[in-house]
């Protein structure tokens, strides 16, 4: 934008891009479709950087412009597929079993999404839900156990010879006796070429 300091001046118009539909299907360990199972695409974080790297960096000409993606939730459909609209960008997609369901979550981490331009339509496969590896401990503090409490599992995935970014694996609350039980993914699988398994 260009504003005068007479209060003239001009905007920029901008034409926002189309969403590309990601499509797939979610299955059990035994390859049975899960049907209404919650399905979440979240914006992954960015890069561990220092904020004076920020500040200072400059924008590559050379790589494509994304707007800001939003997160995306919905359900797969009595069949266990899904289609859904996703802005483009680097996306964490997650099927998020509950956590009384003894079913881990099915994660994709740092899936690059193209524009509808690219890619109209992107075709994930399955999404298949494992066995699980269980947590199961006890949170407490000074004045005994901790009830209901929030318990999460995050791991922090290899990309090369660098460190990625954190990448939320699993979900679950303390009972009454400040107990949880945590179904967890056995590996998770990084979208590429040279992808590496990453233990929780």
């Amino acid at each position: 934008w260009k504003i005068e300091a007479d209060g003239g001046g001009s905007g920029l118009g901008f034409t926002l891009p189309k969403q590309p539909l990601v499509q797939g299907v979610a299955l059990d360990p035994t390859g049975a479709p899960l049907a209404s199972a919650p399905l979440l695409f979240s914006p992954a974080q960015p890069q561990d950087s220092s904020y004076a790297a920020i500040v200072r960096s400059k924008p590559d000409p050379s790589r494509p412009i994304f707007w800001p993606t939003r997160p995306q939730s919905g359900l797969t459909s009595d069949f266990g597929d899904f289609e859904l609209p996703v802005d483009p960008g680097q996306m964490n997609v997650v099927v998020q079993m509950a956590p009384e369901s003894g079913f881990p979550w099915a994660v994709i981490p740092n899936l690059l999404i193209d524009t509808a331009d690219v890619t109209p339509v992107m075709d994930l496969g399955e999404l298949s839900v494992r066995y699980p590896a269980l947590a199961q401990g006890l949170i407490s503090n000074d004045t005994g156990p901790v009830s209901y409490a929030v318990v999460r599992a995050w791991i922090q995935p290899k990309q090369g010879d660098s460190v990625g970014p954190l990448v939320q694996i699993g979900a679950t609350s303390t009972d009454e006796a400040g107990v949880f039980v945590l179904p967890l993914p056995p590996s998770i699988t990084l979208p590429a070429e040279d992808a590496t398994p990453a233990e929780p």
